[in-house]
């Protein structure tokens, strides 16, 4: 789920990040900003301050 109900929260939900949907960390940028991310089928790079707003827990699938 996202923290917060700002603009940068909205624009996470919208682009997917919802509660119990799955998230995968997929990639990293060479100097570790951005991080590279799979949820509902798409890659989306997200920055460490907006990725920071993503609460998880973890599958034991």
């Amino acid at each position: 789920s996202v923290d917060g109900t700002d603009s940068i929260a909205m624009r996470l939900m919208e682009m997917g990040l919802l509660p119990e949907e799955p998230i995968e960390m997929i990639g990293r940028a060479p100097l570790g900003d951005p991080l590279e991310y799979r949820v509902s089928g798409c890659q989306i790079s997200l920055r460490k301050v907006e990725a920071s707003r993503i609460s998880v827990r973890l599958s034991t699938q």
